[in-house]
């Protein structure tokens, strides 16, 4: 109601001025007026007493002997305001588009109304639940992200070979620790439903898969006075000790690591209140993500003075289910004058989750039996994620108050510190063990967004 929209006190305004594009379907208009009218506020926001005018004074578009079109406007009091936009051809044909925020008049005037020959509403706020500016409440829409890119993991430490002072019965362990950093691709799918099951709201469903490899090479010698020490599988007698050094030195070792991963999940985003004077946006969101892991892994080496090979290979899988909790902010950008939208996104999430691990550890050794022992491992543990990007709006776009209305390409880095990558440890004693712990990932990726059924203004 337009009595929302009288405040008492002194008029303080900063005026910002900004083109704006006015179209039919897209083709530019010449020569026409533009009028708007306040309809309603739609977000609460606090104002000092010092900032309250008398009555806002609605936004103001001029005509440019050039043709072009600007907007003037307040950007503290007009944004989270709903506007009636009519505009009035050189011809005489009028159109009135109703329930624009300041963020779509500032996207772009289009009389066609692209997506729906039904104009939006504009409804008071009632809370975060409340229609987003200048969008119908209570319709859903769809959207489909692909994107993909480079991922880069630092895994955990793992160390291999021992060696044993001749006569002392001690151990010196992990005398060989090969490179943990791998680097690979990634993909992800994405199904996002806007606007459900509150305006404002999101359900999400998510895919995701990254593949990445390392291998190193080496060679090892024990030194003066030092057992070669080789633990087996089962540990014991499964392993080998070897003396004569220099003969003992080990030459052509070759590490290699491959590790695959899947998840999938859902869950749903939730505003968190109104957008910000600033254009600046946050919303909360809570899922579930289950996630396969598998990692195969080769360590090989030659002791010529004995004329012996040696390898070590692993092949294991952890399942798991996190349970993912984020907070998110979004800044609208719009570099004057290039009718480009800019949205900036940052997200921390925090991910509680159980973790089981399956597999097997072999140890072959020329001329002794082969060794091999089952490994199993569970815990529960927490991974933690931060993310940022750029999503670009593409011609015909709009913008909501977390979100761009319509086609987009976008550029987003994230590092997430996650649990649950295994890693096999060797005693001597003992058979070998799994041990579960947290590997480094960071990612870099590009993509697209393309909307279906959407109702943008």
């Amino acid at each position: 109601m337009l009595g929302a929209l009288t405040w008492s006190g002194a008029a303080c305004a900063v005026t910002s001025e900004s083109a704006v594009n006015v179209s039919n379907a897209g083709a530019p208009i010449a020569g026409a007026t533009i009028s708007i009218k306040p309809v309603a506020r739609s977000t609460p926001r606090p104002v000092s007493t010092a900032q309250r005018p008398v009555r806002v004074a609605p936004p103001k578009v001029t005509t440019r002997s050039d043709g072009t079109y600007r907007l003037h406007y307040d950007d503290e009091l007009h944004r989270g305001m709903l506007f009636d936009v009519t505009v009035t051809a050189a011809s005489g044909h009028r159109y009135t588009l109703r329930g624009l925020s300041i963020e779509q008049i500032l996207a772009g005037i289009d009389v066609a109304a692209p997506g729906s020959a039904t104009p939006a509403i504009a409804l008071p706020s009632t809370g975060p639940g409340s229609p987003t500016p200048g969008m119908p409440g209570g319709t859903p829409s769809v959207e489909v992200n692909l994107s993909g890119g480079g991922t880069f993991v630092g895994l955990p430490d793992r160390g291999f070979i021992a060696r044993e002072l001749q006569g002392s019965g001690v151990q010196e362990f992990n005398q060989v620790t090969p490179s943990s950093r791998s680097t690979g691709a990634g993909a992800q799918f994405k199904i996002s439903i806007n606007d459900a099951p509150t305006p404002a709201s999101r359900i999400f469903f998510t895919f995701n898969y990254f593949n990445v490899d390392t291998d190193s090479t080496g060679a090892y010698d024990p030194g003066g006075g030092f057992r070669l020490n080789l633990a087996g599988a089962q540990g014991g007698a499964s392993g080998v000790s070897i003396g004569g050094n220099p003969l003992n030195r080990v030459t052509n070792i070759l590490f290699s690591n491959n590790t695959e991963g899947f998840s999938g999940g859902g869950g749903i985003r939730l505003p968190l209140g109104g957008t910000l004077a600033s254009g600046t946006s946050f919303d909360a969101g809570i899922g579930v993500t289950g996630n396969r892991l598998t990692s195969r892994e080769a360590f090989n080496g030659q002791i010529p003075g004995f004329n012996r090979d040696f390898s070590y290979t692993s092949n294991v899988s952890v399942n798991s289910v996190q349970l993912d909790l984020g907070i998110g902010a979004t800044q609208i950008f719009r570099p004057t004058g290039s009718g480009v939208i800019m949205l900036f996104q940052g997200d921390v999430t925090v991910s509680p989750g159980v973790f089981s691990g399956n597999g097997t550890d072999r140890f072959s050794f020329t001329g002794i039996n082969t060794s091999t022992a089952d490994l199993s491992k569970s815990e529960i543990d927490v991974g933690v994620g931060v993310s940022a990007g750029l999503n670009f709006g593409l011609p015909g776009s709009t913008v909501s108050r977390n979100r761009i209305n319509g086609p987009s390409i976008f550029v987003k880095g994230g590092y997430e510190s996650r649990p649950g990558f295994p890693v096999i440890e060797r005693d001597g004693t003992n058979p070998s063990r799994l041990e579960l712990k947290r590997a480094d990932i960071f990612t870099v990726s590009g993509g697209v967004t393309v909307p279906f059924n959407m109702n943008t203004r």
